[in-house]
């Protein structure tokens, strides 16, 4: 998994949240209703996560073949230190879905607007 910034409004930021549909899907957060977004070990990554606040939304990228961006979720409490891990650099956030989107946006269309 992984956390990137993605960009900010005056209400809310965005984020982008990276995950292998075969490992955690979108689909998984619908049956859970909430979970822990963690097992982000990226250098950036946890310095992002931190920045993630209670109200801010996470764009779900689908890596491997899918490559898009399917939905969207929203965070609930603010980014806390990683609970499972001795590291006191990770952090996680707990988001809940937010809404599929009305398309999938391939990498390519992303890149695009880069």
């Amino acid at each position: 998994m992984y956390c990137q910034a993605a960009f900010r409004e005056e209400a809310s930021s965005y984020f982008l949240l990276k995950t292998e549909p075969s490992e955690y899907s979108f689909g998984d957060l619908i049956r859970e209703a909430e979970a822990v977004w963690d097992g982000v070990t990226n250098n950036l990554a946890p310095k992002n996560i931190r920045l993630i606040k209670p109200g801010d939304y996470c764009l779900i990228y689908h890596s491997g073949g899918e490559r898009a961006v399917v939905e969207k979720a929203r965070v609930t409490p603010a980014a806390y230190p990683e609970p499972k891990k001795a590291d006191v650099k990770l952090a996680v956030v707990n988001i809940k879905a937010a809404g599929k989107l009305r398309k999938a946006v391939l990498l390519s269309e992303v890149m695009e607007l880069s």
